[in-house]
């Protein structure tokens, strides 16, 4: 009986630990565009992640991404019991402007604010950035109990030749928290194995 409970407190131990420091509430290495997203018609979606821009002599560019169907402003809810959330974005900008500019801005919203931004970057007038990068960034308005939502935009235009390429590779967010719960199935799964009834 004391080797069966030692074995117990083992299993927990390694097993419950990480459930309470953190929990992903959404994940996709956008392959395609996720249920219930919006995205205008030039972003594409494949092994790249989602991906936009232009190329082309004069004309102006717009791409809007969000987590939006129209139906509802805010999709994912952050378990109660969150300390943080973490927001990580792997991606590639490419851009080469001349006589123009683009920028690129991701943006967050909980069910108590409304749109921040969370990152950005901009090219103007003769100017190129090429960056492959990851972007991990905790919004600090944003706590347990919410509702939030994600949106990447970017925009520009151009009178000479220009060049953008923006891929999105993934989005992770996670919550952060020494007080989140474990749900049922969890504790079925815990029981089932320890033999408990």
């Amino acid at each position: 009986m004391y080797i069966k409970k030692l074995l117990i407190v083992v299993f927990l131990s390694t097993t419950i630990s990480p459930v309470f420091s953190d929990a992903v509430i959404f994940q996709t290495d956008f392959n395609e565009l996720p249920d219930n997203w919006f995205a205008t018609d030039n972003w594409e979606f494949g092994p790249d992640g989602a991906v936009t821009g232009f190329s082309y002599w004069q004309g102006y560019w717009f791409a809007d991404m969000l987590t939006s169907n129209g139906d509802t402003e805010f999709t994912y809810f952050v378990p109660d019991g969150t300390d943080s959330i973490l927001v990580t974005i792997p991606y590639y900008l490419g851009v080469e402007v001349f006589d123009g500019s683009a920028y690129f801005s991701i943006l967050m919203q909980a069910s108590g604010s409304g749109w921040t931004e969370i990152w950005s970057e901009s090219v103007i007038w003769y100017e190129w950035l090429f960056e492959t990068a990851t972007i991990n960034v905790s919004p600090d308005w944003i706590s347990g109990g919410e509702w939030i939502s994600i949106r990447f935009k970017g925009w520009g235009g151009s009178e000479e030749y220009s060049n953008v390429h923006w891929e999105i590779q993934g989005l992770t967010i996670t919550a952060i928290g020494d007080s989140l719960a474990l749900d049922n199935s969890t504790w079925a799964e815990i029981k089932s194995i320890s033999g408990w009834e």
